[in-house]
């Protein structure tokens, strides 16, 4: 949770947020009426002065997902994901995106979807560098058998894939590094510091880093990025 956070109160976004009077309704959680948008804005603009602690939200947590309770080891990036939709579109809307899901048929009809996403995971077994995972997952996928095409009125074999339809100003990619059996895949993964998406350049800022064997064992820590382009660790 405290790695998460590390990376929210330096978003530029959210600390520029931190810094102006809120104009916009709370968005409250649970029966306790906390708005995990105001404690986050608190503790953005208050970490830079003094030792702060996220009780209010570790407390409130659980109004959220009963999963999430004191004591218990949780994942980062579903935390994550809680917090965001916890938030007001204000902040919300700026990570934001959305795909086009194409099912082509081996009879040459498509079927497209659009899906809306606040994060992209990504694979990471073929691939030693974030653009390479991107790129992966954009590709064509493996023929998928049994497909029931709406035009052809029967089962037939399938390609999906995706593309980008509406990019967020803020992506968050989540790297997939546990297998079936929940065994860490502990591998380097190269990570540029500038990647150009669809047109759109985005600049890498912080990183979450699980560290431990197991999905079940381990912590987190965080990264961030300074205004000279270095990378450095949070200690919390």
């Amino acid at each position: 949770l405290n790695s998460v956070l590390q990376i929210l109160v330096n978003t530029p976004l959210i600390y520029h947020l931190s810094k102006i009077e809120k104009s916009h309704k709370c968005k409250y959680i649970g029966p306790s009426s906390v708005c995990f948008e105001c404690e986050l804005l608190k503790i953005t603009k208050s970490c830079r002065l003094t030792i702060v602690s996220p009780n209010i939200i570790v407390k409130n947590l659980a109004h959220v997902n009963s999963r999430f309770k004191i004591g218990r080891q949780q994942d980062s990036h579903e935390f994550l994901l809680i917090l965001l939709n916890g938030l007001s579109d204000v902040i919300l809307n700026n990570f934001k995106g959305e795909l086009q899901s194409r099912v082509s048929c081996t009879n040459g009809h498509n079927s497209d979807t659009i899906e809306k996403f606040i994060h992209i995971s990504l694979d990471i077994h073929n691939s030693n560098t974030l653009t390479n995972c991107i790129k992966t997952y954009f590709m064509s996928s493996n023929i998928i058998k049994g497909y029931k095409c709406d035009k052809c009125h029967k089962l037939v074999d399938v390609r999906k894939q995706y593309s980008w339809r509406q990019m967020p100003n803020i992506i968050v990619f989540h790297l997939n590094r546990f297998d079936k059996f929940a065994n860490k895949i502990n591998k380097k993964i190269e990570i540029d510091e500038v990647i150009n998406l669809n047109n759109q350049e985005y600049k890498i800022y912080g990183a979450v880093v699980h560290i431990g064997s197991r999905i079940d064992f381990g912590h987190y820590i965080s990264f961030v990025v300074n205004n000279n382009g270095i990378w450095y660790q949070v200690y919390l």
